[in-house]
């Protein structure tokens, strides 16, 4: 069993593993990952167990980009982080969501950088 790794990442969450993902696909990387979760299941990790919506909507560039790549990311997750024959059955489910704004908000909604749906 090993007993020493370079990079050791506390949490297999969704922001836990995208890291080790990351990390391990990198061509410049050649070192050691371990993923240090609870429930070796990850049915209960923290990423399971809050709302884990994916918001598209933002009011910044930035943060639009950032939720379409973790969107295109899910969508092609099953094949993406398949091992030989193994393909990842996993249960994403794209549902809608909601954003409330004042009247005096709403001029400002029509004019914020979207994802295109």
């Amino acid at each position: 069993m090993r007993r020493s790794y370079d990079v050791v990442i506390v949490g297999g969450g969704i922001i836990g593993c995208a890291v080790a993902y990351f990390l391990g696909a990198r061509e410049d990387f050649d070192g050691s990952v371990l993923v240090i979760e609870r429930d070796p299941s990850y049915r209960f990790c923290s990423t399971t167990r809050s709302a884990a919506s994916i918001r598209q909507q933002f009011s910044t560039p930035g943060n639009v980009d950032m939720s379409a790549f973790g969107a295109e990311f899910l969508a092609r997750a099953p094949e993406l982080l398949a091992t030989g024959d193994e393909v990842l059955d996993m249960v994403f489910k794209e549902t809608g969501y909601l954003f409330l704004a004042t009247a005096a908000a709403l001029p400002a909604l029509p004019a914020a950088p979207r994802w295109p749906i």
